[in-house]
């Protein structure tokens, strides 16, 4: 049984990745994605902490398949933001499976 915020909570998803969001392909399919790429450290206690991984988030219905693909490990799966592309090192399911959060690595 669906929750009476899961229609708001997808709402939010997509204002917020049509407004904020990056241009983003794979497989031939395009979207639009949550990019992150950290570039200052942070101090978690005493301890540093350089969370430097590219990131996106993007919701599970734009490109079905793809926490599939990177969790069978069979080829190594690259996506496109903007216009730079990137290996998909893993896929998260987040937000009880509706999005996910793919690490990223810069193709050289």
């Amino acid at each position: 049984m669906a929750s009476p915020f899961d229609a708001l909570a997808a709402t939010a998803f997509g204002v917020i990745s049509n407004a904020l969001g990056e241009p983003a392909s794979w497989g031939g399919l395009t979207g639009q994605v949550l990019y992150q790429e950290p570039s200052t450290e942070q101090r978690i206690g005493n301890v540093d902490y350089a969370p430097l991984e590219p990131s996106c988030e993007y919701k599970a219905e734009i490109f079905p398949g793809l926490k599939a693909a990177v969790d069978a490990g069979a080829t190594l799966e690259e996506i496109t933001i903007g216009t730079t592309v990137y290996y998909v090192r893993k896929v998260e399911a987040i937000q009880d499976g509706k999005a996910c959060k793919a690490t990223l690595k810069r193709k050289p």
